[in-house]
C-alpha cells in the first residue's frame, strides 16, 4: 500500500501488490483499489434493491464493472451493492420517422455496453446508440456516474443521451427525472445523470436514445503533434460556435507520444450519419497535410481477391497497379489513386497479381482454420474487429519511403477500415478481448478536461510538462509512468457537476499500473495538474487526481451548478449514506 501522503490529499486511494488474487467484487480493474466492504449485496429486482437501500444504515457503495481509478466505490465495512445481476432490457421503440428517428431502450442499470449493443443489433432493422465509450465492457449506470464520455465536438456525453433516469434515495423510495427545458425549479435528466457519482442515491433504471443503425470508417493518420496543433482549428469546425465550417471528422481519438512529439489519430465518419446537421465534411484525405501516400485498406473477407479489392473501391491490373478507384469508396477517401501499387496481402509481399491471388488463397485457408480452432475453444473474440478483416496494403510508387515521416523508429503506414458502430466508435471492438489489471498499461487513468477555445495553448503546456516523463517502453511497465495519452473532444452539456458543462477538449493519460512506479506518477502529476488548471481544467471523475489541490477548486469551476447538485443530493441522503471518504474529501468538504 502507498502510505496516504504520496496520493497528495486522496487517503481513500489504496495500492495493492498483488490485486489478481483478489475476486473482481474486492478490487477495480487496475487493481490500485480495494472496496473493503463488509457485505456485498446483489439485488435481482427493483424490488430488492429498494429493501436493501432502505434497510442499510450504513455507507452504501455501487459497483459497475469496477473500470474506474479514483475510490468511488470505496466503502470501507459498508455495504458494496453489485448490480451484474440486474441487467435486463425492459422495452424498446425502434427509431422512426414518427419519433424523428430517435428510439428509446430502457433498461435496468446493470445493464452493459456490450449487452446493449448485441440487443440492439438483434433488432429488425438494429439499431445503435449515438454514442459509445471506450470499452463496452462497463455499465452504463457507472459510465454516467462517472461523466463517460465519447468524442467529436459535437457530441455531448453520454449523459446527454438519456431520456430519463430513475434513482433509488436513501429511504429506499424512487425519484426519476426526464429530459426537458432547464430551469431554477426544474431538474431535468442531463442536469443530474452525469458525474452523480453516486451521491444521488443507486441509480436503478433509465432510458437511451436509439438511432438507426449507421456504420463508422475510421482511417488512422500518422503525424507529427506540431502539424496536429497547426491544423487544430479544422479539426473541429465551428459548426459548434454557430458558424457554417464542418468538422473534420465525426469523431476522434488522437493517440499522443509526448516524449517523441509525433501522434496518430483515429478520424471517425459515421455513414450514415443519424443527424446530417452536425456531420463533418465528407473525407478527402489525399488531398489533407494529415493524409499519406502509403494505406493498408481493411476488406471483408470474400471468397477470392478481386471481391476484397471491390469492397474498398479498387481495381488493379495483371501487375498489381491501380487501374481504378471507385468514387467514394474507401481508397478514395483515404486518397489512393490510378497508378498506385498493391505491394502486399495479409502482411506478405506480392509482385503481380498471380502471387496476390496465391497470397490471399493461403491467407483464406489458414484464417478458417484459425476460427474454427477458436470457435472450438470457445474463444468468441477471434472473428471480431479487424480479425474479421483482410490486409490490402498499396503505396504510391513516385515516393521515397525511406524518407518518409516516421512513427517511432519505422516508417507506418495509414489504415482505413469500414465496419458497424459498435466496431467503429469506441476503441475496443463489440467481443474483442479486454485485458484487466496492473499487467495492463491501461491500469491507471487520468484525465483532464480544458475549454475547447483554450485547447491549443493547454496542450502546449501538457506536451511541456509530459514531454519529460519517463514513458512505458521496451522496458515494460516499470520502465516508465506512461503508456499512452489520448485526445478528445466533446460538446458542453447541461450538467450540474459535468466534466464539460462547455465545448471541451480531453487530455487523457493511460498510466502504468505496476505498483513500483505509483510513487513517481503521484509525485509527477501535479506538475500537470498545475499546468492545465491555468486554462479552466477539470478532473475526471473517475481517474485519479490530486484532491486536495482540486477539492479547493471545485467552487468556483463548477459554481450554482454544484451547490444544486449538493442540495439535491441532501435531499435525496440527509444521512449521507451514500458518502464514502473519497466523496467527503472532494465534494461535501464540509461534513468532515
Amino acid at each position: 500500500h502507498l502510505a496516504p501522503e504520496v496520493t497528495q490529499g486522496t487517503a481513500s486511494l489504496e495500492v495493492v501488490e498483488n490485486p489478481g488474487e483478489l475476486p473482481r467484487s474486492k478490487r477495480n480493474w487496475g487493481g490500485q483499489i480495494l472496496f473493503d466492504p463488509e457485505r456485498v449485496a446483489s439485488p435481482r429486482s427493483l424490488e430488492e434493491l429498494q429493501k436493501i437501500v432502505r434497510e442499510t444504515q450504513h455507507t452504501i457503495r455501487v459497483l459497475g464493472k469496477g473500470h474506474s481509478f479514483s475510490p468511488v466505490s470505496v466503502v470501507r465495512g459498508g455495504t458494496l451493492i453489485n448490480l451484474a445481476q440486474y441487467r435486463k432490457v425492459l422495452d424498446y421503440i425502434a427509431p422512426s420517422s414518427g419519433n424523428s428517428f430517435v428510439g428509446t431502450v430502457r433498461l435496468e442499470a446493470g445493464a452493459t455496453f456490450t449487452d446493449i449493443c448485441h440487443f440492439l443489433s438483434e433488432q429488425s432493422p438494429p439499431a445503435a446508440l449515438k454514442q459509445l465509450p471506450s470499452p463496452l465492457v462497463i455499465t452504463i449506470a457507472g459510465a454516467l456516474a462517472t461523466g463517460t464520455h465519447g468524442s467529436g465536438i459535437n457530441n455531448k456525453a453520454m449523459s446527454a443521451h438519456v431520456q430519463d433516469i430513475e434513482f433509488v434515495d436513501a429511504s429506499g423510495e424512487l425519484k426519476r427525472y426526464r429530459r426537458g427545458p432547464s430551469g431554477p425549479d426544474v431538474v431535468t435528466s442531463e442536469n443530474v445523470a452525469g458525474g452523480h457519482v453516486g451521491c444521488l442515491g443507486v441509480v436503478s433504471r433509465m432510458s437511451m436514445d436509439v438511432v438507426p443503425y449507421f456504420e463508422g470508417r475510421n482511417f488512422f493518420l500518422h503525424m507529427p503533434l506540431e502539424r496536429l496543433l497547426q491544423h487544430w482549428d479544422e479539426l473541429t469546425g465551428d459548426l459548434h460556435l454557430g458558424g457554417s465550417r464542418r468538422p473534420l471528422v465525426d469523431s476522434h481519438s488522437i493517440i499522443v507520444q509526448w516524449d517523441r512529439g509525433t501522434c496518430f489519430m483515429n478520424a471517425k465518419h459515421f455513414l450514415p450519419h443519424y443527424n446530417p446537421s452536425i456531420a463533418c465534411k465528407p473525407p478527402a484525405w489525399g488531398e489533407h497535410p494529415f493524409g499519406n501516400s502509403r494505406w493498408i485498406l481493411m476488406a471483408k473477407h470474400s471468397a477470392d481477391l478481386r471481391s476484397c479489392l471491390s469492397d474498398v473501391g479498387a481495381r488493379v491490373d495483371a501487375g498489381n497497379a491501380v487501374l481504378e478507384v471507385r468514387a467514394a469508396s474507401l481508397a478514395a477517401q483515404a486518397g489512393v489513386k490510378p497508378g498506385w501499387r498493391l505491394i502486399r496481402v495479409d502482411g506478405k509481399k506480392v509482385q503481380d497479381s498471380e502471387s496476390a491471388a496465391m497470397v490471399f488463397s493461403k491467407a483464406e485457408t489458414s484464417r478458417r482454420k484459425a476460427l474454427e480452432e477458436a470457435r472450438q475453444a470457445g474463444d468468441a473474440g477471434a472473428a471480431v474487429g479487424w480479425e474479421a478483416r483482410v490486409s490490402l496494403w498499396f503505396e504510391d510508387p513516385a515516393v521515397e519511403y525511406e524518407k518518409h515521416f516516421t512513427f517511432g523508429s519505422t516508417p507506418e503506414i495509414n489504415v482505413a477500415v469500414q465496419s458497424p458502430w459498435h466496431d467503429s466508435v469506441p476503441i475496443w471492438a463489440l467481443d474483442q478481448p479486454f485485458e484487466d489489471g496492473p499487467d495492463c498499461n491501461y491500469g491507471q487513468q487520468s484525465e483532464f478536461f480544458v475549454p475547447i477555445e483554450n485547447a491549443v495553448p493547454a496542450l502546449r503546456a501538457a506536451w511541456d510538462v509530459m514531454g519529460r516523463w519517463r514513458h512505458v517502453g521496451s522496458g515494460g511497465l516499470d520502465g516508465g509512468i506512461v503508456g499512452n495519452s489520448e485526445l478528445r473532444t466533446i460538446k458542453g452539456c447541461d450538467g450540474w457537476v459535468s466534466t464539460t458543462p462547455r465545448d471541451s477538449l480531453s487530455i487523457h493519460l493511460s498510466l502504468s499500473g505496476s505498483p513500483k512506479v505509483q510513487r513517481e506518477i503521484w509525485q509527477e502529476l501535479p506538475k500537470l495538474e498545475e499546468a492545465l488548471a491555468a486554462f479552466g481544467a477539470r478532473p475526471h471523475w473517475g481517474k485519479i487526481y490530486t484532491a486536495k489541490f482540486w477539492a479547493p477548486r471545485f467552487p468556483a469551476l463548477y459554481g450554482e451548478g454544484l451547490r444544486r447538485f449538493k442540495a439535491l443530493a441532501q435531499q435525496h441522503d440527509p444521512a449521507h449514506k451514500f458518502v464514502n471518504p473519497w466523496i467527503r474529501e472532494t465534494l461535501f468538504p464540509e461534513l468532515a
